[in-house]
């Protein structure tokens, strides 16, 4: 007995033209048989658009230049992978280079920049600070062009004076002056006090980390000197407010702290 049928094949893949194939099969026997397939070319439209972005990415500021070597990832709203990856040239520049599905042409994509030193940027309005937010990337055909400005972070600077207690307060030279988390033990800047009992300390913020005013972003100032108590200008306090002044927080602009050191 022979059979003849006529078989269609798709054959997809992600990011990949589909393909498709006629065969005409003869089937003869019981247990064995030969095949016999022709090959043809489907000449519907392809499942996947290419998509290209280009732009350039800088810092931020009177001055800007060029970041290099920054990583820029297009990612699809919702979904943690990203549909493309590219690293800046020396001038700033970049291109992305991926795919999209057209049935999905309204599905809103973005573009994410990280670059060491500065605080992440992105086209999206709620990621991490940036000058400003891009409408939202489509699918489409025609190359795009996304520029990003990213900003370093800020300096925290802070200067004050290290004095003895007392109605006649005096300065405490050689004091050691710490910067330090305010809800953990970690320095991350020191200084030491001058003859005048005066000190600067300062601190750039990690660009891992937002600018904001909550507590666990705090910091605080600890001074100890040989003779005195330690003292610290601020410690949580989980029955009531702050003890002392409250945590020092991000800003663009120097900060004055003074403490005042009780004799031993």
């Amino acid at each position: 007995m022979r059979v003849a049928a006529d078989w269609t094949i798709r054959l997809t893949g992600d990011g990949m033209q589909a393909a498709a194939a006629c065969s005409r099969a003869l089937v003869s026997g019981v247990l064995a048989g030969l095949v016999t397939l022709a090959c043809g070319h489907d000449a519907g439209p392809p499942p996947f658009t290419p998509i290209t972005i280009q732009g350039r990415i800088t810092s931020s500021g009177p001055n800007p230049v060029p970041l290099q070597g920054a990583t820029v990832l297009l990612r699809e709203w919702l979904q943690d992978n990203a549909r493309a990856r590219a690293t800046t040239d020396a001038a700033g520049e970049y291109e992305l280079n991926g795919s999209c599905d057209p049935e999905f042409a309204k599905t809103q994509m973005w573009i994410e920049v990280s670059a060491a030193g500065y605080w992440m940027g992105s086209t999206a309005a709620d990621a991490a600070p940036t000058d400003f937010s891009e409408p939202p990337i489509y699918c489409k055909r025609e190359p795009q062009v996304v520029n990003l400005t990213l900003r370093a972070p800020p300096t925290l600077v802070i200067r004050g004076r290290i004095v003895a207690a007392g109605p006649t307060p005096v300065p405490v030279p050689g004091a050691s002056v710490h910067l330090k988390r305010f809800y953990n033990p970690e320095i991350v800047a020191t200084t030491t006090s001058d003859a005048a009992g005066s000190y600067e300390v300062s601190y750039r913020y990690p660009s891992a980390s937002p600018c904001d005013t909550s507590d666990d972003s705090g910091y605080v100032i600890e001074a100890a000197a040989v003779g005195y108590a330690t003292a610290t200008s601020a410690a949580p306090n989980p029955d009531g407010p702050f003890v002392s002044d409250p945590p020092i927080y991000c800003t663009g602009d120097p900060q004055v702290l003074d403490l005042s050191l009780e004799p031993q």
